[in-house]
């Protein structure tokens, strides 16, 4: 399961104007590379490096960051209005219930960490002879 682009923008969103729910993604450890575009990762980036430094969601102070990313390079000035755009935007989304993002960030997050655990076991398996089947059929027979 990845995030489509409309829950994506959703969750900027919700980043964007609640810090509560900034803080508890940061929490869920989602990060930029979990978003399918440049301006989406960024605006994450920028969302994230804002709360660590203040501790509070950007609101309409994102304007101000933006300016100052393009001013520092981290955004290129080719790119300052479609930064913007994308802002206004997410400002102009529809109603939508937050509590529904946040389930399909945690069915996200705990679908990475199967993923996950899945792969270690199986590079786990492959470096010790472990036959994955004896555990199943250990069990059965209680």
């Amino acid at each position: 399961m990845d995030l489509n682009e409309n829950t994506q923008d959703r969750i900027m969103y919700m980043c964007i104007t609640d810090k509560k729910c900034l803080s508890k993604i940061l929490r869920k450890k989602i990060e930029p590379r979990h978003f399918s575009s440049e301006v989406r990762q960024k605006t994450f980036k920028l969302l994230s490096e804002f709360y660590t430094k203040y501790e509070r969601a950007p609101g309409q102070d994102i304007i101000d960051e933006i300016a100052s990313r393009v001013v520092t390079k981290k955004i290129r000035s080719d790119d300052e209005e479609m930064y913007y755009d994308y802002v206004s935007m997410l400002y102009s989304l529809s109603d939508f219930s937050h509590d529904l993002v946040l389930d399909k960030i945690d069915a996200f997050i705990k679908e990475r960490l199967v993923i996950g655990l899945t792969n270690r076991l199986i590079k786990l398996q492959d470096r010790v002879e472990i036959d994955p089947d004896k555990a199943l059929d250990e069990i059965r027979m209680v």
